[in-house]
């Protein structure tokens, strides 16, 4: 055991150590995340002994958030499209220190309610809902972000769920005069990714039909055939009837990815090694 010339330095050494997070270290990081106004579900036990879940709805008015606002006070709304539909979101800042995170919310009057249902609960639907909000984090964290005129030099995707993130980032470029190629490699250079699932189901893949349906109007908009936007998401690009897998979208458009731990990294290393045939695992 270390000893300290006093508690003050022992205290600082803990701190720098044990606390090195963005806050502390006032790193300009900016989060992204989704506003579940039924939070995450609570669990009972039944007069049967039966697990239950049950969900409470939250009050923004209740919470350490605060909306979003332009200069006249009113929130600042975006929009991505999602089906055949423009769907709006609006923004709450969480303030963890001196890093901001900003979730978004559907939950806005001009939206179907199913679409307003897009930020309802983390958990819970179908792949139709988890691929509309992967949409959303991705696509509309983007969009988010140049709206409140910030400027990332990297995009760190935490898992595949925002790897969405990389095809704005394409269709952005693209729409400035890049070409497909051109703008993948810098995007690519734009990229990281930390993957968090060691198994293979733990992945989130979309069906070809599901991917045509959800991305319906987007791929209008990127300016470059979609067939090829599905190969990055397939470990065989040929294979036009394997899912699109979320994953393999971010470590293709990653200029580098790690796991957890050094189990994890390993692991990983071995369960896609089919990405990276010339690299050792």
């Amino acid at each position: 055991m270390k000893r300290y010339p006093s508690l003050r330095e022992a205290w600082e050494y803990w701190r720098v150590t044990t606390q090195n997070r963005a806050s502390d270290l006032a790193i300009g990081f900016v989060g992204i995340s989704l506003f579940y106004r039924e939070g995450y579900f609570q669990q009972a036990i039944d007069p049967n002994n039966w697990q239950t879940e049950y969900y409470t709805l939250l009050n923004p008015k209740n919470l350490p958030i605060e909306a979003v606002v332009n200069e006249k006070g009113e929130p600042i709304v975006c929009r991505v499209d999602i089906g055949m539909n423009q769907v709006a979101f609006q923004a709450w800042r969480v303030n963890v220190g001196r890093a901001p995170v900003y979730l978004l919310d559907t939950n806005r009057s001009e939206n179907e309610q199913h679409f307003r249902d897009l930020t309802l609960r983390v958990y819970g639907g179908d792949s139709t809902t988890r691929i509309m909000q992967e949409i959303l984090l991705g696509i509309g964290g983007v969009r988010l972000l140049r709206a409140l005129g910030v400027k990332p030099s990297v995009f760190h995707m935490n898992e595949g769920h925002a790897a969405f993130l990389t095809l704005e980032l394409i269709r952005e470029k693209m729409l400035a005069g890049k070409n497909f190629q051109d703008a993948m490699n810098e995007t690519r250079a734009e990229c990281i990714f930390t993957t968090h699932t060691p198994v293979e189901a733990g992945h989130d893949r979309f069906s070809p039909d599901l991917m045509d349906y959800a991305m319906h109007r987007f791929k209008t908009q990127i300016q470059a055939p979609f067939a090829e936007v599905m190969k990055l998401g397939r470990v065989n690009p040929q294979n036009q009837q394997e899912p699109f897998c979320m994953t393999v979208l971010a470590l293709k458009l990653s200029r580098a990815a790690n796991g957890v731990s050094e189990l994890h990294g390993r692991v990983s290393r071995h369960m896609w090694q089919c990405l990276f045939p010339g690299k050792k695992g």
